[in-house]
């Protein structure tokens, strides 16, 4: 599934949606990672998928980025090579050590971009983000995402670095994501929800998010009146103002103490957020 157009990661709306989602699920070299603007992830757990690489990069290929570089800054990170250009020798690649790139010795690892993946289980080059071999990536030619997105803006420390995703798509309140994964917003100007595993700081609708991945099913992390320094928000469930009344919470309508206010949702139509009705 081609989703170019979730390259965007803050989306200028009246009403703020946290964007992305991603940390390494099982970061190789130790360093701690989340998501900046997109969230944490939980643990991922072993996946039985294939060993097909998707839009480039094929098995066991050395730094899927080779000599690519980029219009805009896709990371702040410094060191010893680019993550981007995969400028390291022959038989290493570059990786995210700690708060800075380095080359590293190559696994011989098989897995190509886009293929399903634990720990331990990707070529040169890429890492095992929610699940699927990823490489870092320019948000601006999304090279070298292939059919994936460089919308995934993950953290490592103080430092960021920009990485494909290959979430699958969704449609809000139909619940047809994946056992285990929630439909959220991924592009609202682009009219596109996809499938995010829970994130490891996932809370209930009503109580303090950061990142979309912190809520539920067809919900998302709402940063209107959030606190002063925008960093965080609440979890709110989505709704159709059309019809909002006869439907139940996370299908399209509102808990008893919330009424469905219509939303700029950008090329989503008749959306709106559940808010708590006024006293």
């Amino acid at each position: 599934m081609n989703k170019a157009g979730r390259s965007i990661i803050f989306l200028s709306m009246a009403w703020l949606l946290a964007m992305g989602c991603g940390s390494p699920d099982d970061t190789e070299d130790g360093s701690a990672a989340g998501a900046g603007a997109g969230g944490s992830t939980a643990p991922s757990t072993p996946s039985s998928g294939g060993s097909g690489s998707v839009g480039g990069a094929g098995p066991g290929s050395m730094g899927s980025g080779a000599g690519l570089t980029c219009s805009e800054a896709y990371t702040d990170m410094r060191g010893d090579c680019d993550l981007l250009a995969q400028d390291c020798p022959t038989g290493f690649w570059c990786n995210v050590v700690g708060e800075s790139s380095a080359c590293v010795a190559s696994t011989g690892s098989l897995k190509g971009i886009g293929a399903e993946c634990f720990q331990g289980q990707c070529a040169a080059g890429l890492r095992c983000l929610e699940k699927f071999c990823s490489p870092y990536c320019c948000p601006a030619s999304n090279e070298p995402c292939g059919e994936g997105t460089c919308d995934v803006h993950v953290t490592f420390g103080t430092k960021y670095a920009m990485m494909c995703s290959f979430n699958p798509g969704c449609t809000l309140f139909e619940g047809n994501c994946p056992e285990g994964q929630y439909c959220h917003i991924g592009d609202a100007d682009a009219g596109l929800a996809v499938c995010d595993l829970p994130a490891s700081s996932f809370v209930a609708e009503g109580e303090v998010c950061k990142y979309r991945n912190d809520c539920g099913e067809s919900q998302l992390c709402n940063k209107n009146g959030s606190d002063k320094n925008g960093e965080n928000g609440v979890c709110r469930h989505l709704c159709k103002p059309s019809a909002w009344e006869k439907l139940d919470p996370g299908k399209g309508g509102c808990a008893a103490d919330r009424k469905c206010n219509p939303a700029n949702a950008g090329s989503f139509m008749d959306l709106g957020i559940c808010e708590p009705v006024s006293i």
